[in-house]
Order: C-alpha cells, then sequence, then structure tokens
C-alpha cells in the first residue's frame, strides 16, 4: 500500500496543532491594544500610555462601550468608583471597566452562556464553571 507524501516529505498523519494568537484573552486584550507601553531612557521616564498597536476601532468601541456600561449600570460602576478610590484617574478607571468589559464577551463567547452580572463582582477563586 502507497502512502502519498506532500512535496516537502511531511507525514500528513502527523498533525501538529495550531495554536491562533487569540486563543486565551490575554491574547485578546493585546490585539485590542489595552496594554500599557512604559518608555524610559536613561533618568528620563514618560508617563506609561496605551499602546496602539491593535485595532482602533475595537479599542474606541470598548472604550466607548464601558463609558455607558459606567452609566447604566450599577455592577460597573462599582468597578469603575473602586478603581477611582484607589487612585486611579478616570481614564484609567475606564480602561481597567473596558477591559473587564473584554474578559466578559470573552467568556460569554468560550463557555456560550448568557451574561450573568452576578459572576462580575466575585472573586476569581469563587467561580464556579
Amino acid at each position: 500500500m502507497c502512502q502519498h507524501r506532500p512535496a516537502d516529505g511531511r507525514d500528513p498523519a502527523r498533525r501538529t496543532r495550531r495554536v491562533h494568537p487569540l486563543h486565551r484573552c490575554a491574547g485578546l486584550v493585546a490585539y485590542v491594544g489595552f496594554y500599557p507601553v512604559i518608555q524610559e531612557s536613561g533618568d528620563r521616564a514618560a508617563t506609561p500610555r496605551l499602546s496602539r498597536v491593535g485595532s482602533r476601532i475595537a479599542r474606541r468601541s470598548l472604550y466607548l462601550a464601558a463609558v455607558n456600561a459606567v452609566r447604566g449600570s450599577g455592577e460597573w460602576r462599582t468597578i469603575y468608583l473602586r478603581k477611582k478610590a484607589q487612585g486611579k484617574t478616570a481614564k484609567q478607571a475606564l480602561v481597567v471597566v473596558a477591559v473587564k468589559l473584554l474578559h466578559a464577551l470573552y467568556a460569554m463567547l468560550k463557555h456560550r452562556k448568557p451574561y450573568n452580572p452576578s459572576r462580575l463582582l466575585a472573586a476569581p477563586g469563587t467561580i464556579r464553571t
């Protein structure tokens, strides 16, 4: 029995699993660009800013969704006010809410379950799937 092999000599029975960069939520957050960029050189240190890498449309959409979530939902407003109490600026607190929105969206799509606001403020170790 003759087995066909591709021209490059790879064995077709041996398949390698290609891992997509967005297989984890951290990859999605990085894709959108919600991570700080720190610029330092010698004694000079600029204030950290958000990365310009990633989808500008997705970043702006999530930021505006965070603004509306803070205005309209008590759970998201609690997260926002908690970050403001920790000394974050309003924009930094909104970015935290936007990243948390992205985490919630990723979890809903991954587990194929509807949004559950009771899981939002729960400690990560107490959540059961």
